[in-house]
């Protein structure tokens, strides 16, 4: 009983919290920075980023109520948060705590109602490891800072066609046109610079599931799909999402990360030993299921890389993700870092990199 009490109160606690951030947080100004909208009367309009291809692209912001809802059925609707949430594929909470530094809440405070200054995701990390700046600009200041591009669109479509693919439906019955139509439910314009683009990776996303449904076992039940998870280790607090994971002959379990890009596939990353760490401890402590394998499928190349995994192997790893969000929480300097993605990053005009930059 004290301990459902305790949760009741930190749930009030967070409640609390998200109600104060709300209040402060200009819901049109926001969703602007992702959509442009115009004055309606009492409400704003503009084109909805989320939805599917083909139905009327139609979202209505009320600044009164500080609600956004597509007016495509089935689409979106909500609070700033969700709005965030979605753009930016983070858990709500952590929209919650990135609009917060946005409205000048202080960290410690912000940190305060964390329950744990140390929570991370792998795409926290990743982003700071890939560019400090654009962290800073991601998950402190709670600015856009990446440009609207298809390869987004692309990726974001095709996830969410496999899940609800493998969601639907008589498993032994699903077949590949049930995965095609699954895409085009999902399928969005957002972010294409012509329509024969768009055409192009439409095609070229077909053919991906074609190949996949050819080439994988599509009638497997999944015990997790899409699921979000938040545990403890060593004082860490991980979060994330797990795309997929199945049930193995032998009762284990095997964790599927879907990755749609031309990732390097021939030689394991640093990096993605260190997602495998976050991925097994999501499934094992947060779902509580046997994980014995973690596998990355790669839809592009059509190539599967799995490990084998295990409770010593990955607490051999913990150590170095420690150090790694040591380094993050005490960065206050947030120095840019040259990558692959600088060409798509709203912060160039901050950036000491580039040419014509401001203060950041």
């Amino acid at each position: 009983m004290k301990t459902q009490k305790s949760s009741s109160k930190s749930e009030n606690h967070w409640s609390e919290f998200e109600n104060r951030v709300k209040s402060q947080v200009d819901i049109v100004q926001v969703i602007g920075e992702y959509v442009k909208l115009v004055k309606s009367g009492r409400v704003y309009e503009g084109c909805c980023p989320f939805h599917a291809k083909d139905v009327k692209k139609h979202l209505r912001v009320n600044p009164n109520s500080k609600l956004f809802i597509c007016m495509s059925a089935g689409c979106s609707s909500g609070d700033v948060f969700d709005f965030v949430a979605k753009a930016r594929n983070i858990p709500k909470n952590e929209a919650v705590r990135l609009l917060s530094r946005r409205v000048g809440i202080e960290e410690a405070k912000i940190e305060a109602i964390n329950d744990n200054a140390a929570r991370i995701s792998y795409s926290m990390l990743k982003t700071f490891q890939q560019c400090p700046l654009r962290y800073k600009y991601r998950y402190i200041k709670g600015s856009p800072d990446e440009r609207p591009t298809f390869y987004l669109t692309v990726g974001r479509a095709i996830h969410a066609a496999l899940a609800s693919f493998f969601r639907g439906g008589n498993m032994v019955e699903r077949t590949c046109d049930d995965m095609l139509n699954c895409l085009h439910k999902h399928w969005s314009s957002y972010g294409f610079s012509s329509n024969e683009e768009e055409k192009q990776w439409l095609v070229r996303s077909e053919e991906m599931l074609q190949t996949y449904y050819r080439t994988h076992d599509c009638m497997v039940q999944p015990v997790a799909i899409e699921a979000d998870f938040r545990c403890e280790v060593n004082r860490l607090t991980l979060t994330g999402r797990l795309d997929r994971v199945d049930r193995l002959s032998d009762e284990s379990c095997v964790v599927i990360d879907y990755k749609v890009g031309p990732d390097e596939i021939d030689v394991p990353r640093e990096e993605d030993d260190i997602q495998l760490v976050f991925y097994y401890y999501g499934a094992t402590r947060s779902l509580g299921l046997p994980v014995t394998k973690l596998s990355y499928e790669y839809l592009m190349a059509n190539k599967t890389m799995t490990f084998q995994v295990n409770e010593q192997e990955m607490q051999s790893k913990v150590p170095r993700l420690e150090e790694l969000v040591r380094v993050l929480k005490v960065s206050r300097e947030f120095i840019p870092r040259r990558n692959k993605f600088c060409v798509d990053c709203l912060v160039r005009p901050e950036c000491p990199l580039s040419n014509g930059h401001r203060e950041a």
